[in-house]
């Protein structure tokens, strides 16, 4: 029986140590509070050959993922992780320059399945490419302004992993998500 993913959470982040032809490795989690929804879409692209006076040949190239990563909240510190700029942590403010780079991360988290168990995601690469930042006036209702992150997923350059994905069955399963599994030499 197939099983239906009904809730996201337990989001974390990796800083990306190394990413190249010889191997790569992330630092320590850093938990993101807040989690609501993350999708990923594939960034194709088709391609035909003519001859014959027909398709002679005709695919479609991967060219990574587009994601789209949806928090309740987004603070600072965890901020400069996703965008780029600089936190200071003794006077808490957050700067962000025209000329900032992004920087590669990998995240991990899990989703609630029907059956009540857990489908764990691990994605080892991605770059943000946008934040929005919206603000709404309270009024008179309760209602939150959730932030939105935007990107593209690619993946690990010596081998192209781009995710790993793993069912729970007891507990003792999640401590998988604390880590992204280094690729060696």
């Amino acid at each position: 029986m197939a099983k239906i993913l009904k809730g996201f959470k337990n989001l974390k982040l990796f800083p990306i140590t190394k990413n190249d032809a010889t191997g790569y490795t992330a630092g320590v989690a850093v938990p993101v509070s807040g989690a609501q929804t993350c999708s990923m879409e594939p960034d194709s692209s088709d391609w035909s050959i003519n001859a014959d006076d027909s398709v002679y040949e005709a695919g479609t190239d991967l060219n990574g993922f587009n994601f789209t990563l949806t928090l309740a909240e987004l603070p600072l510190e965890i901020r400069a992780h996703f965008e780029g700029g600089t936190y200071d942590t003794t006077s808490k403010v957050y700067s962000f320059h025209a000329d900032n780079v992004a920087p590669e991360i990998g995240i991990s988290f899990q989703a609630l399945t029907s059956d009540g168990n857990y489908r764990m995601f691990k994605v080892y690469a991605l770059r943000c490419s946008a934040i929005a930042d919206a603000v709404n006036t309270k009024g008179t209702g309760d209602s939150a302004t959730a932030i939105e992150i935007k990107g593209k997923v690619t993946q690990v350059k010596k081998n192209n992993l781009v995710k790993d994905m793993k069912d729970t069955t007891t507990a003792a399963d999640l401590t998988w998500l604390e880590t992204l599994t280094p690729i060696p030499a």
